[in-house]
């Protein structure tokens, strides 16, 4: 499956040529149903993840986000098999020496990914409109200024922070081997040790980068 025919490929390459971080999001349902035809894509270590997935959904948006991403890799990388190895904190790259530095991140009906030249970044995109108990999940894995401000401004506000907490784990390639509570994205943000971008890709869907060091231009598109 390509999807070089929904971007400006020669803007695309541009854009990571200068520095920026150029991200894209797309709808799931959008997709066609026979995505699934693309699994021999998969490397062994995909393969195996895909089928741990409990429901089609989760599979389907996995697969999906893997078949998306090697796409736009080859409109990076020479010619040649796209290959997606996993860091030992479980994050995907391209071990090309060519390639951009990339991550993705899906949920059941939208994926979210950035690339950057020269800059590892991670993302995370989360539907606000889950039966999730905020309050527990709050005083469990936000930290003390965190909570202070989930309390001051409602719920919205605990997604935005759950999905830059989340990328800036994933940008730091650590993973989920630090306690969550430990980590405290505002207080970083105001020091200026990690960069954060948010955004609503549409009602109840919030999406964040994010990366270290000074704020790159940053142009996103909706696929």
């Amino acid at each position: 499956m390509s999807f070089a025919d929904q971007v400006d490929v020669r803007q695309h390459l541009l854009n990571l040529e200068k520095g920026a971080v150029v991200s894209y999001s797309f709808e799931l349902e959008c997709f066609p149903s026979d995505v699934a035809v693309n699994a021999e894509r998969l490397n062994e270590a995909e393969r195996l993840r895909y089928h741990r997935f409990s429901t089609d959904s989760s599979r389907f948006s996995f697969l999906a986000s893997r078949c998306v991403v090697r796409s736009f890799l080859e409109l990076s990388v020479p010619a040649g098999p796209i290959v997606i190895d996993l860091e030992t904190g479980g994050k995907p790259i391209c071990p090309h020496p060519q390639s951009p530095c990339f991550n993705l991140s899906h949920s059941d009906h939208w994926l979210f990914m950035a690339f950057c030249q020269d800059q590892a970044l991670g993302v995370d995109v989360e539907e606000t409109n889950r039966a999730n108990d905020v309050d527990a999940l709050s005083e469990r894995y936000l930290s003390a200024a965190e909570r202070e401000r989930v309390d001051l401004k409602g719920r919205d506000e605990f997604f935005r922070i759950w999905t830059r907490k989340e990328a800036r784990l994933k940008a730091s390639g650590v993973g989920l081997r630090v306690r969550l509570s430990e980590v405290d994205t505002l207080a970083e943000e105001t020091e200026g040790h990690w960069h954060f971008d948010t955004m609503n890709l549409s009602d109840g869907v919030v999406a964040s980068l994010c990366y270290a060091g000074e704020p790159r231009e940053h142009i996103y598109t909706r696929c």
